[in-house]
């Protein structure tokens, strides 16, 4: 039984999240509230964690962190193309692009996609910025993402 609770890499993160797990045979702390309590205590000290859960008579569960996926815009496969790409936020939604040539000064609408990237097209060399929006059927329009720059050469 986990307490649902996990540490977390202390900012620069060096090394796996810990959480704390009941070890069979019980032990001290047998209920789910003496684990988040110790969660608590082993996650306001990261570079001591392991050290106050076993102490506890918990075991340790390395727990695997993963990456965030962002909003990126990538050089294309021919020049003057940029590939945009995002996380998906589901089924049944499109997504909006912009493009500004002006550091944001007056955005162009790109075609509107199903998928969560799309190729952009005979661009010519510059500075370029590009936005989205996931736009759902009973939602409506979300707010524009932030910002990602690409400089083609």
């Amino acid at each position: 039984m986990t307490s649902g609770l996990r540490h977390r890499d202390a900012p620069g993160g060096a090394g796996p999240s810990v959480r704390a797990t009941a070890r069979r045979g019980g032990g001290a702390s047998g209920t789910v509230g003496s684990k988040i309590y110790v969660q608590q205590i082993a996650d306001s000290d990261p570079p001591n964690a392991v050290g106050i859960i076993t102490s506890a008579t918990l075991s340790v569960r390395k727990v695997a962190t993963r990456a965030t996926k962002v909003f990126a815009a990538v050089p294309g496969p021919v020049a003057g193309s940029v590939k945009l790409s995002t996380p998906s936020a589901g089924v049944r939604v499109s997504y909006d692009w912009q493009i500004s040539p002006d550091g944001g000064k007056t955005w162009t609408l790109l075609p509107t996609t199903l998928q969560a990237h799309t190729l952009v097209t005979g661009l010519p060399v510059g500075a370029y910025l590009f936005r989205f929006r996931v736009v759902t059927a009973k939602g409506g329009a979300g707010d524009w993402s932030g910002t990602v720059s690409l400089t083609l050469h």
